[in-house]
């Protein structure tokens, strides 16, 4: 019976997306927009609603009344898009992905055509009780948190990429930038390697990027990996982040709260699939907070391993990552000064892969480093805003600037 109800939940969940997609289509919304996740939330919870309603309606178990809820449903679908479907693909060259999103469409609109109708035949059967409603609500809503509070880290990973998948199909290979194009032509050996974008992911979108092409000789297709190796890092960041609420003993409901929170606000499901370095050094951070809670707890193996690894990430993903780290080291030795045996060698150990990482190894691999101007950013951009904005300069001063840049690209 319990298996029968978690199966059911996940259908609702799956019927809710597509519903979702095509409601967002149809309202010529893009994936990004704050109601992608007030239209999932609301299909989800009609969904849920319609269930149980008709779970007492003997009338709807008939076959006439199931086929001809189908039936209908298929017609309306094919009806809507007939009309309006050719907008839903107007900028897809693709076959393939034309063919995707017309079928994601379709079974969107089905799903909410059957269960408005289904809901609509059972009123002709007699009314259910609000006892009745609020015994049989109140019970799986119980249910529903009991199992979560059990497996609320594989949940959490499993509901991340279920929301989140859209938005890598939407954007395969990946939303790429200026910044990734450059990573990708070092990948490739166009460019030299440089640490201006941080070798170390660098590296890293190159190790998942030959995999794919172990798989396949489609270069988009290869690149695809390292996306979806991000999206897999970021939801086991998520679930990580809720295993340790879970520590802590927050509440199962605020739990699944937090979950929903990051599987369905379109922010995160966009930065899941977009190619920097920033996605990942957010979610090391993540990881590396986590793991500072759970040592207030105790120290253990995996823990210490976690704090080792998203240490190190964030020493060598970001440049301020680094200075970050060192001004938190007197802080962690200070606190830890107890358990100096195990924490103290792992802080040691962080602080000498990075060092190692990124002098010798970068200087003996001819890795160029960023230029000085790069880290004087926030300075030349208050000089760019003083030429911008006409503010008196003497004439010295102008031509200081002039003999660095031509002001009129300013």
């Amino acid at each position: 019976m319990r298996s029968g109800r978690i199966r059911t939940l996940f259908i609702h969940i799956l019927e809710s997306f597509f519903t979702t997609w095509a409601l967002m289509k149809a309202a010529r919304l893009e994936p990004g927009n704050i109601f992608t996740g007030v239209f999932f939330l609301l299909s989800f919870f009609l969904y849920r609603r319609i269930h149980y309603r008709l779970n007492d309606k003997s009338f709807m178990n008939t076959p006439s009344a199931k086929w001809t809820c189908v039936v209908m449903s298929v017609f309306f679908s094919m009806l809507y898009l007939a009309v309006d479907g050719h907008r839903y693909v107007e900028l897809l060259s693709s076959r393939l992905y034309r063919s995707i999103v017309l079928l994601a469409v379709f079974i969107g609109f089905f799903v909410l055509f059957h269960h408005l109708l289904m809901l609509l035949f059972s009123y002709t059967g007699d009314k259910e009780t609000l006892h009745t409603y609020l015994y049989m609500n109140g019970n799986s809503c119980i249910r529903i948190i009991d199992h979560y509070r059990k497996h609320s880290a594989l949940y959490g990973f499993l509901l991340c990429m279920l929301c989140w998948f859209p938005y890598f199909l939407y954007q395969y290979p990946g939303i790429m930038t200026p910044d990734s194009i450059n990573q990708l032509e070092q990948v490739l050996g166009i460019m030299p390697y440089s640490n201006h974008h941080p070798l170390a992911h660098t590296m890293v979108i190159k190790l998942f990027y030959h995999l794919g092409l172990l798989f396949t000789s489609n270069m988009v297709v290869a690149f695809s990996f390292y996306t979806f190796f991000q999206m897999c890092f970021m939801a086991f960041a998520v679930s990580y982040f809720i295993k340790t609420t879970e520590l802590f003993h927050i509440r199962p409901l605020i739990r699944f709260i937090l979950t929903l929170f990051y599987a369905l606000v379109p922010y995160h499901a966009v930065f899941s699939v977009t190619v920097w370095k920033d996605i990942m050094f957010a979610g090391a951070v993540l990881l590396f907070g986590c793991s500072l809670l759970r040592l207030m707890k105790g120290i253990t193996f995996r823990t210490i391993i976690m704090f080792l690894l998203s240490g190190i990430m964030i020493c060598l993903f970001r440049s301020n990552g680094w200075y970050g780290f060192l001004t938190c080291v007197p802080f962690l030795l200070f606190y830890y000064r107890k358990q100096a045996k195990v924490m103290f060698p792992a802080i040691a150990g962080i602080l000498l892969t990075a060092v190692i990482i990124k002098y010798p190894v970068m200087n003996s691999a001819h890795v160029i480093q960023p230029d000085l101007i790069e880290s004087l950013s926030i300075p030349t951009q208050q000089i760019a805003a003083v030429i911008c904005n006409d503010r008196d300069l003497t004439d010295e001063q102008l031509d200081l600037i002039e003999h660095v840049v031509d002001l009129t690209y300013i």
